[in-house]
């Protein structure tokens, strides 16, 4: 599973449960393999598959990272919809049973410089 979303990351870095929209229906129990995309970070174990509907963005919420069910269905949309403006079909509930806390960091920090450069292009 790839995270590329920062507030889902430091969801992850909490080494507990993270909550993430996705079109792909994960089996209940599988381990994943977590991701950026170019460097494996950890594995987690899939712990619940609900579909994304009002009351179970209500209910998991206060596991994806982000302080409101607006901001998290918008940064869903963007990253997952396709330009169709609906949200993804499933909520993947995960448990953090391995991660490695360095590559997390270098993560954050690459990040980070990106949104620094990114600043002083608008200058």
């Amino acid at each position: 599973m790839k995270i590329t979303s920062k507030k889902l990351m430091e969801q992850v870095k909490k080494r507990s449960y993270f909550a993430t929209m996705r079109n792909y229906h994960y089996n209940v129990g599988s381990i994943i393999q977590l991701t950026d995309g170019a460097n494996e970070i950890g594995r987690a174990v899939v712990m619940g598959v609900f579909l994304n509907t009002p009351a179970f963005r209500k209910a998991l919420v206060k596991y994806s990272g982000y302080d409101t069910i607006e901001d998290w269905v918008k940064d869903s949309e963007q990253v997952y919809s396709s330009g169709s403006g609906k949200p993804p079909r499933y909520i993947i509930l995960c448990k953090v049973i391995e991660l490695d806390v360095d590559v997390a960091e270098l993560i954050e920090m690459t990040e980070d410089e990106k949104d620094e450069e990114s600043e002083d292009d608008d200058i």
